[in-house]
């Protein structure tokens, strides 16, 4: 009796342990809309050599902070193009960036996104041609944004100085000062004696008649233009 118990006790624990392999085993209750979903990037992206390993650029998933969810660096290519995909697996993720972070994985500037649609499991995000570079990001999140209105448009530009995209490199890299004596608008290496550090950051004499210190008030951009300057100031 005792040896026909323990046969009918190993049967029916091979049938429980079969019952496994029949299928996918999912806790109970577990739900999630984006189990498996993908984003599939492609596009012709140039300048990603061109940032300090400070930065990123990369995919990434953002929900309702400046911080990203999942990312993935996008590599370096000789020509630029790249195929890239970056697996979803949040709800809380909302939209996708081409983007720039920093080391914190926060966001420093968006070059593309899209929203996240409902009910993909397979998302494309065709970018394009992109420059990505490091000073387009500069360009673009700072001077187009906070200078051009007095350095640049129609108007005779204050100090003689155009900020704007196809003038701003020249005019700053290696240049003097036309209000700060024996000073040079931007010494690649050295951020702390160039004169575009001194004015937009709190500390420094410059004698300038207008106040240009809160003119960009973000310690990130402030770290940013920095971060350029040492890393060489290219046009990258």
């Amino acid at each position: 009796m005792k040896k026909n118990s323990l046969i009918f006790a190993f049967g029916f624990a091979l049938m429980v342990l079969s019952s496994c392999d029949d299928g996918d085993i999912r806790e109970e209750g577990y739900s999630d809309n984006n189990y498996g979903r993908v984003v599939k990037l492609t596009g012709k992206i140039n300048g990603v050599k061109g940032w300090s390993s400070n930065y990123s650029v990369a995919l990434a998933g953002f929900g309702d902070s400046d911080y990203s969810i999942v990312q993935k660096n996008i590599p370096v290519s000789d020509n630029g193009d790249v195929e890239l995909t970056l697996s979803v697996t949040s709800n809380d993720i909302k939209t996708i960036e081409l983007c720039v972070t920093n080391i914190l994985r926060e966001r420093v500037h968006t070059f593309k996104k899209m929203d996240v649609p409902e009910g993909k499991d397979s998302i494309f995000f065709d970018a394009g041609e992109v420059d990505a570079g490091m000073y387009r990001c500069l360009q673009d999140e700072i001077f187009t944004t906070t200078c051009v209105q007095c350095h640049g448009g129609s108007n005779t530009p204050a100090a003689g100085l155009y900020l704007t995209a196809d003038k701003s490199y020249a005019a700053l890299v290696g240049q003097p000062s036309a209000r700060v004596e024996g000073g040079t608008l931007v010494i690649p290496g050295d951020s702390k004696n160039s004169v575009l550090h001194k004015v937009i950051n709190s500390g420094y004499e410059t004698g300038l008649r207008f106040n240009h210190e809160n003119m960009v008030a973000s310690a990130k951009k402030l770290e940013l233009i920095d971060e350029w300057i040492d890393y060489g100031a290219d046009n990258r």
